[in-house]
């Protein structure tokens, strides 16, 4: 390859990272405007959203291993043409050692064609027994992350970082599993 070829191949793999961070820039304030939609919908009948509700040890009785346990999940979700379709699912758990709230957001096409959710962002927020907390946010596309942040707030300050897909299930809950969990309930 000489000079004006690796000179051209740069321009183009430059406007390529150039295009795919706008594009990607783009879908994630696509899924932001619809997290807010959703949000706002919530408490309006009119929308037809419902709500199913999971508490997880009531009394706050000690768990085996885990010690003082008690979670709460919520499932907001649509019924249309027969189908029942998963939104949104907010959990928030108190664990011995740590306390963790978390949200899932769902997407889907076309209800009555009976297309399947697709995950399109999760945030999970946590503090350890050291009250540092973090919170870290996934977008999604096709399954696919597509955008992830992370901040640690520590005595020291804000630290901020890029979490891994990987990551995405070393808490309480990922997308799939309560996916999965919803289908258990409303079958």
């Amino acid at each position: 390859m000489n000079k004006y070829e690796r000179g051209d191949a740069m321009k183009i793999l430059c406007c390529s990272i150039l295009f795919c961070s706008l594009l990607t820039a783009g879908d994630v304030g696509e899924i932001r405007d619809y997290y807010n939609e959703i949000k706002e919908s919530l408490d309006n009948d009119e929308y037809g959203i419902y709500r199913t509700e999971v508490v997880i040890n009531s009394e706050y009785l000690p768990y085996p291993a885990l010690g003082n346990y008690q979670e709460r999940i919520d499932f907001y979700w649509r019924s249309e043409a027969g189908y029942s379709r998963l939104i949104l699912v907010t959990w928030s758990a108190e664990y011995a050692a740590h306390n963790e709230y978390g949200e899932v957001l769902y997407k889907v096409d076309q209800v009555y064609e009976g297309d399947e959710e697709e995950v399109v962002f999760q945030f999970v927020s946590y503090d350890n027994y050291d009250e540092y907390g973090t919170e870290i946010r996934w977008w999604f596309d096709g399954g696919m992350v597509i955008e992830s942040k992370g901040r640690t707030i520590t005595p020291d300050g804000v630290v901020e970082f890029v979490p891994g897909p990987e990551e995405e299930t070393t808490f309480g809950h990922d997308h799939e599993e309560l996916l999965e969990m919803f289908y258990s309930i409303h079958v």
